[in-house]
């Protein structure tokens, strides 16, 4: 960070933090029922929140196999990619971990989902004449669940879009009837809407989360978010937006990059007056879409995260 830029972010009231809809609770307890006709279960993260993403709840479906598919991979940093799945691989070892980008439809991320998957499921499943595999798909809100669906499907049935998408988080409300994604030999995919995680610890876990899309920006509130990224990227050394919106130094006050994104994206007022929450969609939309660099937002701390996976394991 520059000189003179803050060190520490300001969070507003912790209450923004909450947010776990009553079709979320309910998406849980339907998990739990299915999880028992269920052969294994595919973990779907941002790749940019590789820890944060982990919901703790999604520990109850550990006595399944395991898929982590770290999604969105294109807009993170891949030169971290290693080093995130070493790390995940030696917090959660009998878990299989793959980076990928489901709305690139690369055929080969999703041939390394299904070999991953049949890799996990046990031979003698496998072996048994005229078996079906059935497969739980879970993660928090917007992390990209229906998009590896649909991916899956296209890939190998040639069919079209079958899960709901969307850009904002909590789009897939029920849990779905099973999708079928492979003929030979059948496989089937249950969609479920995102379980956030209750309380977060840390204002600063729910600040990421919002910056990724996974809390709604509404709830939130875009400027809000906005000065967050703001805050990152200038933690970071990351100085891009000076360039994607024409300003000759950088920033850390955020009304003055507003105001510049407003002049270089027009979004403006009648009189000139920038317009400073659509600025703020715009700027948050840089981030996201990876115009300002991309990033992995969480870094490894070993030692909390084992001292936390215990404590839960203590809990059980």
């Amino acid at each position: 960070a520059l000189p003179n830029f803050r060190t520490a972010f300001r969070y507003l009231d912790k209450s923004t933090t909450h947010w776990f809809p009553g079709h979320m609770a309910k998406g849980l307890r339907e998990m739990q029922k299915r999880l028992d006709k269920c052969d294994c279960v595919i973990e779907v993260h941002d790749a940019r929140l590789p820890y944060t993403c982990r919901n703790p709840k999604f520990d109850r479906l550990a006595n399944k196999p395991r898929i982590l598919v770290l999604n969105k991979a294109d807009v993170a940093d891949r030169r971290q990619e290693e080093a995130v799945r070493k790390s995940l691989q030696e917090l959660y070892p009998n878990t299989t971990v793959l980076h990928m980008s489901a709305e690139a439809k690369v055929r080969r991320a999703v041939n390394r989902t299904l070999d991953a998957v049949l890799d996990a499921i046990d031979d003698s499943i496998l072996m048994k004449e005229d078996s079906s595999l059935r497969l739980l798909i879970a993660g928090m809100p917007n992390v990209g669940k229906s998009s590896l669906i649909n991916a899956l499907r296209q890939t190998y049935v040639n069919r079209a879009k079958c899960a709901t998408t969307g850009p904002s988080p909590g789009v897939t409300r029920a849990v779905q009837t099973s999708i079928k994604i492979f003929e030979t030999p059948p496989i089937y995919v249950i969609d479920t809407p995102g379980i956030m995680i209750p309380n977060l610890e840390h204002p600063d876990d729910a600040m990421k989360l919002a910056a990724v899309g996974i809390l709604k920006d509404d709830l939130v509130g875009e400027e809000y978010i906005a000065d967050y990224i703001l805050f990152m990227l200038n933690q970071m050394g990351m100085f891009r937006y000076t360039d994607v919106f024409r300003m000759s130094e950088p920033s850390d006050d955020i009304d003055t990059v507003l105001q510049a994104v407003a002049k270089r994206t027009g979004a403006l007022e009648k009189g000139g007056l920038p317009n400073m929450n659509l600025s703020a969609v715009r700027f948050i939309r840089a981030f996201r879409t990876g115009a300002l660099g991309y990033f992995v937002l969480d870094y490894y701390k070993r030692e909390p995260l084992l001292a936390a996976l215990r404590a839960m394991e203590q809990d059980e």
